[in-house]
Order: structure tokens, then C-alpha cells, then sequence
């Protein structure tokens, strides 16, 4: 009877190779013949050795609940410490939990498992609850950064605009000046004097003045024969 039942407590590669023995016909006929051979398939020092490492490599993950750390601590457990009690596992939860909980958890040691599971449940309660409120906190300091910060390229965004714009007007009033300056000095260029009809200088700077054009025409005009 137990050797035709095992099959429904059989999965993955233990059922197979299970099938295989039936069907192949290799099935033993006395359960503890069965024994020997399914420990020697599926317990071999590689396989030791595996859950070995497995077992010491398991510790709490950041974001692993107590119930399910306790459903993974356990299946290590009783592959590996067959013979222990229930108290040797409390012993082993308590020095494979998280680090955070574990030193907020107010049972004392010789609690029973069920006892460290509830304050554990409570203890991640109030981890959860501090971790939303310094997140709140982390997410109002961003946002006050965040607005200093735009206000500070706001300012900036200003200030350069402003700096455009005066550069600008500048530049405008200085090329404004150098026109002016060069179409006055063209226009001065271009102006004919009202006294001697030259051009490049003004009448009031003429060094031909009437004076000195009628004194010069006196004195060059040929005397006649009478005088």
C-alpha cells in the first residue's frame, strides 16, 4: 500500500524517476528497500553538501515577512536537523532574522514560536509605518528642493534676459553713435563752402575770406598807363 501511494507525495524529478521504476518495472517490492534506494537517488553528498549551504546562507531578506521567512526557515530545517525540537528552531529564527526587527522584538528567548511570530507581525507594523512616514519626509524635501531650485533658474532665466536686453541696447546705441558720427563726418565731407566754394570745411572755418580774396584782387588788378 505504501509503495503505491508514495506516487501522490512525489513531484518534480522524485515523481519521474518514480514513474521510470514502474513502468520500467524496477519498482522494489518492500518499502524498506524503496527507502534505501530513494536516499541514495535523491540524498547524495552533492545534495547534502547543497542544502548545507543553503541552509547557512539563510538569513531574512530586506523585504521577506515573517510568515514567509518561517516557510522557507522550516523546509531547511527539517531536511537538515531531522532530530531537533521545536525550540532549536525558535533558537535558529531568532539568530537568522532581521537585524532591524530583531532589535525591537520583546519576547524573551524562551518564548514559544508562536509568540515570536505575533510580536514579529507587530514589529513589522511599526517598521512599515516608519519607513512611510521618513519616504513622506524624503518626498517634501525633494519638493521644497525642487522649488528652490526652479526658483533659482527662474532668477537666473531673468537676469539673463535682462543682461541680453542691456547688452543689446548697447549695442544698438553705440552702432546708433558710430552712424551718426560717420554720416556727419560723410556730410561734412560733401558740404561746399559759402565763401570761396570749396568743399571738406564750413564757412566759419574758411581761410578764404572776403577780405583776404578783395585785398589780393586789389593788389593783383593792373594799374592803368595814366596812373
Amino acid at each position: 500500500m505504501l509503495l503505491r501511494r508514495i506516487s501522490q507525495f512525489l513531484k518534480d524529478d522524485a515523481l519521474d524517476w518514480y514513474c521510470q521504476l514502474r513502468n520500467y518495472q524496477y519498482l522494489p517490492r518492500s518499502w524498506a528497500e524503496f527507502k534505501q534506494i530513494f536516499i541514495a537517488q535523491f540524498n547524495s553528498p552533492i545534495r547534502r553538501a547543497q542544502h548545507q549551504q543553503q541552509w547557512n546562507e539563510c538569513k531574512q531578506n530586506k523585504e521577506e515577512t515573517i510568515n514567509q521567512f518561517i516557510v522557507r526557515l522550516r523546509a531547511l530545517w527539517e531536511e537538515q536537523f531531522p532530530q531537533q525540537t521545536e525550540t532549536d528552531l525558535v533558537n535558529h529564527l531568532l539568530c537568522k532574522m532581521r537585524p532591524d526587527m530583531l532589535n525591537i522584538i520583546g519576547c524573551p528567548r524562551n518564548a514559544s514560536l508562536q509568540q515570536i511570530l505575533i510580536e514579529a507581525q507587530r514589529v513589522e507594523e511599526i517598521l512599515y509605518y516608519r519607513t512611510q512616514q521618513g519616504n513622506q519626509s524624503n518626498s517634501s524635501t525633494n519638493s521644497a528642493t525642487y522649488n528652490n531650485n526652479n526658483y533659482v533658474k527662474k532668477n537666473n532665466s531673468t537676469n539673463n534676459k535682462t543682461s541680453e536686453y542691456n547688452q543689446t541696447f548697447n549695442n544698438t546705441s553705440n552702432n546708433t553713435s558710430y552712424q551718426r558720427t560717420q554720416r556727419n563726418q560723410a556730410d561734412e565731407q560733401n558740404l561746399s563752402c559759402y565763401n570761396c566754394g570749396r568743399s571738406n570745411h564750413r564757412a566759419r572755418d574758411c581761410w578764404y575770406k572776403k577780405g583776404y580774396i578783395s585785398n589780393y584782387s586789389q593788389q593783383s588788378t593792373p594799374h592803368s598807363k595814366n596812373e
